[in-house]
C-alpha cells in the first residue's frame, strides 16, 4: 500500500503476488519469512495478517469505496465548523 501511495503501482503489483507464497490450503497467511535463513518467523498465522492482504489487493484493484484508505492522503479543508474536543 505504501508503494500505491508512492505512485509505484507496477512495483506494487509485483510485491503482492509474491504474497501468495505464504499462503497456506485453508487461506490463511504466515505473518514473516526470514530469507537468510529460509525460514517462517514468527511461526504464527494471526488473522490481521490475512486482513492486510485482503486491504492490499483492495488497494490494487480499486474495488471498494475502502480502497484508497491507506493509498491516498485527504487533508481537511475548511475546519471552522469543527468543534474542538477538551481532554481535561
Amino acid at each position: 500500500m505504501a508503494l500505491i501511495a508512492a505512485g509505484d503501482h507496477k512495483k506494487a503489483s509485483q510485491l503482492y503476488s509474491w504474497l501468495h507464497n505464504f499462503r497456506e490450503k485453508d487461506g490463511s497467511y504466515w505473518t514473516g519469512y526470514v530469507y537468510p535463513k529460509d525460514e517462517l518467523w514468527p511461526v504464527e498465522k494471526p488473522t490481521w495478517t490475512a486482513g492486510a492482504v485482503l486491504l492490499a489487493g483492495d488497494a490494487l484493484a480499486n474495488a471498494t469505496p475502502a480502497s484508497q484508505l491507506f493509498t491516498r492522503v485527504n487533508l481537511l479543508g475548511n475546519t471552522d465548523d469543527i468543534k474542538s474536543i477538551s481532554y481535561a
